[in-house]
């Protein structure tokens, strides 16, 4: 149905929140401990009648011993307390009917391609006696089914497997409570330009995109109120998918590439690169209008338009984003338009949603308000308002690009609007445009919680605040600046 996307009022928020908080996965890093799936030979695990347990701390199960095994039968490999987490480190395959089950006491890491290449079955069970792990998957790291008729099953619950955008919008109008699952990488440009959003809205269920990814989305939509690959979800869980050479226009609409409006649930591990543009509307890299929580999530996508809100990774935040970041170029030429390299405008409210608000995220795309009286900052254009009794938390975050703005617009190195209630912030002096280390924020000029540095700075170690656990530093990897250990920049 065609909506109208109007310009909200500074005043007040999209809605109010009444979610008190929601869980975050939390990105498995490397550790010690753990039982590792690898090509060095098999050390400190006993198998026997199929399980497969370590017996130390550091253990190792050689990959060509587990798909022997596999070969003639099931196999369950148990990391126990004595490990604690399971890490594939060496690609896997096998095409028996056998299962292959992987049974962590907290975290199950999938670094290298593991591959169902027969009728088989794989099962996931991650926090079996532990606490405070998940299902995540590096940079290199998938899982793919020979067939969708296998079976996938992740802590108790079933999946249904399908392979294309098709089959699973056709999974959805039928269960929109379901789990889905992604058999494998998907090319959508046999299925040419989609009007509107082919997942359409109210999904609630959990998709987990298992690492692979969906190429060549194309969505040309006119007056579609919500626009992405789902329209609208509604406290829905999606993990671990990745967009490819995306392609979306849209007009008077809330667009996102993954999601338009993340109603409450939670995206982990997503990214999305190509371009969104939406006319009179609101626009960001991933998700237009995010009401949930986004972790270890990042955008290349160039975002254009005449939006109200842009943003390189969410259009307008209401609630939290942690260890993400955004790369690619955000502009509008929309006039009194809030335009951010990673968030168009922030609206996080921690006193009703505690922990809501953005950390450990960056950005570093060109920002530009080609319209005049905008608020445009490096990384969030405008956050939040001083009369509102909402407390905004913005912390141990960055921003690298290049700022500019129409006449009268309000331009920060870091925010265009005031940053309230922030700590441990930072934006580069050397590459921003904004050399005066009093513009962090373009109204007012000064905001506490913000310093400006230069390349070499940031460049010479860990800012102040940026926990060693979190970020990492190395002259190899994004141009030797801070990179988060969950999601190293590729």
């Amino acid at each position: 149905m065609a909506a109208s996307c109007p310009k909200f009022s500074r005043s007040g928020h999209f809605r109010s929140i009444l979610l008190a908080g929601l869980a975050l996965p939390i990105a498995a890093t490397s550790a010690e401990a753990a039982l590792t799936i690898a090509t060095s030979a098999t050390k400190n695990v006993n198998c026997s009648n199929g399980v497969c347990s370590a017996i130390k701390a550091n253990a190792i199960l050689n990959a060509s011993d587990l798909q022997n095994m596999l070969s003639t039968s099931g196999v369950q490999v148990v990391s126990g307390n004595i490990a604690g987490a399971i890490d594939v480190k060496a690609a896997l395959s096998w095409a028996s009917a056998n299962t292959l089950t992987l049974d962590a006491y907290t975290s199950i890491t999938v670094d290298k391609p593991v591959a169902v290449a027969g009728s088989g079955n794989l099962t996931l069970t991650t926090n079996d006696g532990g606490s405070g792990g998940a299902l995540s998957f590096g940079t290199a790291g998938y899982v793919t089914f020979w067939s969708t008729s296998d079976h996938l099953t992740v802590n108790g619950a079933a999946y249904t497997l399908v392979d294309n955008i098709h089959t699973l919008a056709e999974g959805l109008s039928a269960n929109l409570n379901g789990n889905y699952a992604l058999a494998e990488s998907y090319n959508a440009s046999a299925d040419g330009a989609y009007a509107q959003a082919p997942l359409g809205s109210g999904f609630s269920g959990t998709f987990q995109g298992l690492g692979n990814t969906i190429s060549n989305l194309t969505i040309v939509s006119d007056r579609t109120q919500y626009v992405g690959l789902f329209g609208q979800t509604d406290g829905a869980t999606i993990a671990y998918l990745h967009l490819v050479k995306t392609s979306i226009q849209a007009k008077r609409a809330i667009t996102g590439g993954l999601v338009g409006n993340l109603d409450f649930g939670e995206i982990a591990g997503c990214s999305m690169s190509g371009k969104v543009a939406t006319v009179d509307g609101t626009t960001g890299g991933l998700v237009g209008l995010n009401g949930g929580t986004i972790s270890d999530s990042w955008s290349a996508a160039k975002v254009t338009g005449s939006s109200n809100y842009a943003g390189g990774l969410v259009g307008y935040n209401e609630n939290t984003v942690t260890a993400s970041y955004a790369t690619g170029d955000v502009s509008s030429n929309l006039s009194g338009a809030d335009i951010g390299g990673l968030i168009g405008n922030d609206a996080s409210n921690s006193m009703q949603v505690p922990g809501a608000g953005v950390s450990n995220s960056y950005a570093t795309g060109a920002v530009t308000g080609i319209g005049v009286n905008s608020y445009v900052g490096g990384l969030e254009g405008y956050s939040s308002d001083p009369s509102e009794s909402d407390n905004l938390s913005l912390s141990g975050s960055y921003s690298t690009g290049s700022v500019a703005g129409g006449a009268g617009s309000a331009i920060g190195g870091l925010a265009g609007y005031k940053v309230r209630d922030s700590s441990n912030n930072y934006w580069d002096t050397t590459t921003s445009g904004i050399t005066n280390t009093g513009e962090g924020c373009g109204v007012p000029s000064s905001c506490s919680g913000v310093t400006g540095q230069t390349t070499s700075q940031l460049q010479a170690g860990l800012p102040t605040g940026f926990s060693s656990a979190i970020w990492g530093e190395s002259p190899s990897i994004n141009g030797g600046l801070p990179y988060l250990l969950a999601i190293p920049p590729k």
